[in-house]
């Protein structure tokens, strides 16, 4: 019996610039698949924010009009004790989906969950 190989699929690299006074930028990537990421996070009080454009130089995907490019953003918002998640991909379409989780009890939380192509 062959000894099974092993291949690496991912090399992913992240690097922080965090407190700048407008939030924290980062840049990511994989290289083995050629995919990298330049983004904004930023956290004030309970309110959550993040936008990510998206590359990849493999050009295996097709992102806005055709091109390799990719926008990501989302957010979560407190509404009294529920959150609101929202979430926007920009590739050959626009996806945006809604959550909105409800604590019921210590244990439990109700979630309802949207998911629309505009």
């Amino acid at each position: 019996m062959a000894a099974k190989e092993k291949m690496v699929s991912r090399a992913d690299a992240m690097f922080h610039f965090r407190n700048t006074g407008a939030g924290n930028f980062f840049l990511r990537g994989d290289a083995i698949s050629k995919y990298f990421g330049v983004g904004h996070h930023d956290k004030t009080g309970d309110l959550t924010h993040v936008a990510e454009l998206q590359y990849d130089m493999g050009g295996e995907s097709k992102g806005i009009m055709g091109k390799p490019f990719f926008l990501r953003a989302g957010f979560k918002y407190p509404l009294g004790k529920s959150t609101y998640t929202a979430d926007l991909l920009v590739n050959e379409k626009i996806q945006w989906s809604d959550k909105v989780s409800m604590p019921v009890t210590d244990n439990i939380t109700v979630n309802s969950c949207l998911k629309y192509d505009v």
